[in-house]
């Protein structure tokens, strides 16, 4: 079933309009355009966590006022389909009924986490929809983008991302090289993140805090999201192959203009919508955050995680119980964004191994063993 572009965009604006002025989180339902009958959820807190990131209700539905023929396809995969708002900072993205069911179970403690966390990695949720037209539902998520490039001089840093989608887990079998311009995985992530000292601990600091509010949750599944802009100059050197973008390399860049993201709520979104990267890859920006976070640990998943478990090692597994994976995940990202003195090689897996993390080889430990200590780095 294809959802027509302009419609999904009239419900949203329509939405925002009737959910600024709720008085109470209870869900109601309208009927918009092409007959499609729209639940909102939680319209109170859903305002309340726009006007926390600057997203006012004008804002809101300007950026989705706009005519092109784009639709949005109702997808059966985890990770749905996408629609973009007009400048781009927003994204509209279809979810599982699970998932919905999820965000609904915990948009309470949700929005008290990121009152309470200015600086949280986990993905800005504005709004969340169940639409049903005749037999066909379908329920949609509207996020901040996190790769928002509006803030990025143009002229400065090329507009192709250099994306990573890492878990920290191994593979379960031989892992082909993506494509170039493609999502990159644990498998092939050869290259480290270096951060200021000072930025480094506040994100470790933030991470674990993000973490610990999703194990409480139950959930598991989700991602640690990087998006690397390349400074104009260095984008026509290979990447994955090559050592991050020395100082050098950027000391001849001209001046940067006046940066409008400063004053930005989060610590790391205030270098152009992202964090600036320590040598030797001064010069990039870091787009990071928590993505893919809704997907509860429950009855299924544990039986699809015994099942799993007797053909493949736990660390091989994203079906794993949440402290094991909030444990895995520090562990792994413990990794990433500090300052070597050369760039990392032989990729993620090899830094792993030698920091003490199961390897695909040398099996020592038991399944039950990588749980307790994945379990011990997760507690706070």
């Amino acid at each position: 079933m294809r959802w027509g572009g302009g419609s999904l965009r009239s419900l949203l604006r329509m939405a925002c309009a009737q959910g600024a002025a709720a008085a109470s989180d209870e869900a109601y339902s309208f009927v918009g355009p092409d007959g499609i009958e729209c639940v909102d959820m939680a319209p109170k807190t859903f305002h309340a966590i726009r006007e926390l990131f600057g997203v006012s209700r004008d804002r809101y539905v300007a950026e989705w006022d706009f005519e092109d023929e784009c639709g949005l396809e109702q997808g059966s995969g985890r990770q749905g389909l996408f629609l973009k708002s007009k400048c781009g900072t927003l994204l509209m993205k279809t979810i599982l009924s699970s998932e919905f069911e999820t965000l609904e179970a915990i948009i309470a403690d949700y929005h008290k986490h990121l009152l309470q966390h200015p600086s949280s990695l986990l993905t800005p949720f504005f709004a969340c929809h169940k639409l049903t037209q005749g037999l066909s539902t379908c329920y949609v998520l509207v996020q901040k983008n996190l790769c928002d490039l509006t803030a990025l001089p143009k002229e400065l840093f090329s507009r192709e991302l250099e994306v990573f989608d890492l878990k920290g887990r191994l593979p379960k079998r031989a892992v082909p090289l993506p494509q170039e311009g493609k999502v990159v995985k644990d498998t092939h992530c050869h290259r480290l993140f270096p951060l200021p000292e000072g930025l480094c601990a506040a994100l470790h600091t933030q991470l674990r805090a993000d973490v610990a509010f999703l194990r409480a949750h139950e959930l598991m599944d989700y991602s640690l999201l990087i998006a690397v802009a390349h400074p104009a100059e260095a984008t026509s050197a290979p990447r994955r192959q090559s050592p991050p973008v020395s100082s050098s390399a950027t000391a001849a860049l001209p001046q940067l203009p006046s940066n409008p993201t400063r004053a930005a709520r989060s610590v790391f979104r205030r270098h152009y919508g992202g964090v600036a990267a320590a040598a030797p890859a001064a010069g990039e920006v870091y787009f990071i955050g928590v993505i893919d976070s809704l997907t509860h640990y429950g009855v299924a998943k544990g039986v699809a995680n015994f099942c799993k478990r007797l053909v493949w090692h736990a660390p091989t597994l994203s079906t794993v119980p949440p402290e094991f994976y909030a444990g895995r995940l520090l562990f792994y990202a413990s990794s990433l964004f500090g300052t070597p003195p050369q760039p990392m090689q032989g990729g993620g897996l090899k830094a792993r191994a030698s920091s003490g993390l199961p390897s695909a080889r040398g099996r020592s430990d038991s399944d039950s063993d990588d749980l307790r200590k994945g379990a011990a780095l997760a507690r706070p």
